[in-house]
């Protein structure tokens, strides 16, 4: 299986290639699409699928014009409501590239839409999901949560974890332990609540984390020190005095 990250770091915005066998698939491509041409080129694959995680509103998607120049399919999550040919995948779907299967998860965030892609290669005998991983903006059911843990991955809440009507979030956070926790703001979206209906920003954060330290009954700092070094030890890094401050 090969895969490969681009990254644009102007806008924070991460998209992937996955391929095998003559086969590939782009997953939430930037607009400048001609880096996915040359990436399959290089390869000597053709684009299969252009997949879109959720509908973006923070920047200008590549979608229609990778797959009016590859002739591949584009796939949404089934309740999106899209104004152009679209693949659309529900839980439990699976599609092909190659040896590569690419099972797909409803897991409805900042957009109700919202999937997750497991891709597995069929080729390696030691077969399922393996972590370190995260959860980026975490959706789904508790025992969702519990086999994500079990393989590795850390469980991420953004500020929808506070609104009133987020019971069913509260239920997978009270399943996860400070351990496995990280807290995000997915800004500009999910505005947690004291402000929910603006725009969200980095800083309210601490508004999430003021909510679940009360959630699991334990201090802001216990919370916040725990989930900083949940981060950096994932990412392998350290808080110099510098970055603290």
């Amino acid at each position: 299986m090969q895969f490969k990250q681009f990254y644009l770091g102007c806008l924070a915005h991460a998209s992937y290639y996955i391929g095998s066998g003559d086969e590939a698939a782009i997953i939430d491509p930037q607009r400048d699409v001609q880096q996915y041409l040359d990436e399959a080129e290089a390869n000597g694959q053709t684009i299969k699928y252009v997949i879109e995680t959720h509908s973006h509103a923070d920047f200008v998607s590549g979608h229609v014009e990778l797959a009016g120049k590859t002739g591949a399919e584009i796939v949404y999550g089934q309740r999106a409501a899209t104004q152009f040919p679209t693949h659309k995948v529900k839980d439990g779907d699976e599609l092909n590239i190659g040896a590569v299967k690419l099972s797909f998860l409803e897991t409805p965030g900042h957009t109700p839409e919202g999937i997750t892609i497991i891709a597995e290669d069929t080729e390696i005998a030691d077969k399922g999901v393996r972590g370190p991983g995260i959860m980026h903006c975490f959706g789904g059911t508790p025992q969702m949560a519990e086999a994500l843990m079990r393989i590795g991955f850390l469980i991420s809440f953004a500020g929808n974890v506070t609104f009133k009507k987020a019971d069913n979030l509260r239920e997978a956070a009270r399943v996860v332990p400070l351990d496995k926790l990280l807290v995000e703001t997915d800004c500009p979206f999910l505005t947690p609540i004291p402000f929910r209906g603006k725009r969200n920003e980095p800083s309210f954060v601490v508004h999430t984390a003021r909510f679940l330290a009360d959630f699991y009954g334990v201090e802001f700092e216990t919370l916040s020190a725990q989930t900083t070094k949940n981060f950096l030890d994932f990412f392998k890094l350290s808080l110099t005095a510098d970055s603290a401050r």
